[in-house]
């Protein structure tokens, strides 16, 4: 079930709130939530996913994400086969800092091209969920 964030201003604090489909599972102050919570992956591709969402409608000059997501095919296309080769690289350089850097790259690329493909976060986790077996 995909949690989802949500973003605003309380009595002069910014604070959050974490939907899923059952409702709300938490509200707090943003600058706690930082300081306490470790993200976990889940959540902070949960977290991306939104973001690239709200910004698909961002002016493609000055958002990257716009551009990606109103570009050619054929730009966003390019950017999976650049990210993957240089995951390739860092983990045949067995250089643990970069391969994780190009790896966050790849996945925001992917997610990018997902949202643009116009697939839902609950529909990939379902098929991969199908795999665990």
């Amino acid at each position: 079930m995909a949690t989802h964030f949500w973003y605003g201003y309380a009595k002069g604090a910014l604070v959050w709130l974490a939907t899923q489909a059952s409702g709300v599972v938490f509200i707090g102050n943003w600058e706690e939530r930082q300081m306490t919570d470790t993200p976990t992956l889940g959540t902070t591709i949960d977290e991306l996913w939104d973001i690239i969402e709200d910004r698909r409608y961002a002016s493609p000059d000055e958002s990257y994400t716009a551009r990606l997501m109103t570009g050619p095919t054929d730009q966003i296309l390019k950017k999976f086969g650049e990210e993957a080769t240089e995951v390739v690289m860092a983990a045949k350089d067995r250089d643990h800092e970069h391969l994780c850097y190009e790896v966050v790259d790849l996945l925001y690329h992917l997610l990018v091209g997902c949202v643009r493909a116009g697939l839902d976060p609950d529909e990939i986790a379902a098929e991969m969920r199908g795999r665990f077996k």
